[in-house]
This record gives C-alpha cells, structure tokens and sequence, in this order.
C-alpha cells in the first residue's frame, strides 16, 4: 500500500511538472512508460520486510527531491522502540503556497 502511495506521489511530480508543457495525459503515460515500468520491476525484484522498507523510502526521497520536492525522511513511529520510521514526507512550494506530499 505505502508503495502504491508514493508511486502516486512521484506521478503527481510528474503530471504537474509536465502540466506546465500542456501534455495530454496519455501524451505523459506514452513518453514515460518505460521510466514506470522500470520503477516498478525494481522494486518488486527485492522486496523489503514491513518495518524495513529503508531503500524503497530511500529512493522515492530521491526521486522526489529530482522533482524539485523539499524531502524529510524516517517520519514515523512504532509502539516497538526498536523499529525505525521510513515515512517519506515532501513538500513542493507553488506560487507562494506549500503543499504536501506524505506517504
């Protein structure tokens, strides 16, 4: 699910950044396919455990701070003290307003 959420969260970066070049959608999908589907076959090729998911939240930070995102990273806790958060939280300024981007 957290997956799913950031992949939407990297597609918002995209789709927004692409707006301002008045793309159709399916213009967007056609042009980075290859990119997604890349994404995808990568991070389903090493799964991380629950709790564990350090690379995956490691490379949405990256991507997201390509996209222009201001990122904070291990957001979250656990009732068990032991385990680390990995919520990724990024933040975009537009126009003078903030808006934020959690998963």
């Amino acid at each position: 699910m957290r997956i799913g959420i950031l992949l939407v969260t990297l597609l918002t970066g995209v789709v927004l950044n692409a707006n301002a070049q008045q793309l159709s959608i399916d213009a967007m999908i056609d042009r980075d396919i290859a990119s997604f589907l890349s994404t995808y076959k990568m991070l389903h090729a090493a799964p991380e455990l629950s709790h564990h998911e350090e690379k995956t939240s490691s490379f949405f930070a990256g991507e997201l701070r390509k996209l222009g995102y201001t990122v904070t990273e291990r957001i979250g806790k656990y009732e068990r003290t032991e385990w680390v958060g990995y919520g990724v939280v990024a933040i975009m300024k537009n126009h003078g307003a903030r808006r934020a981007a959690c998963g």
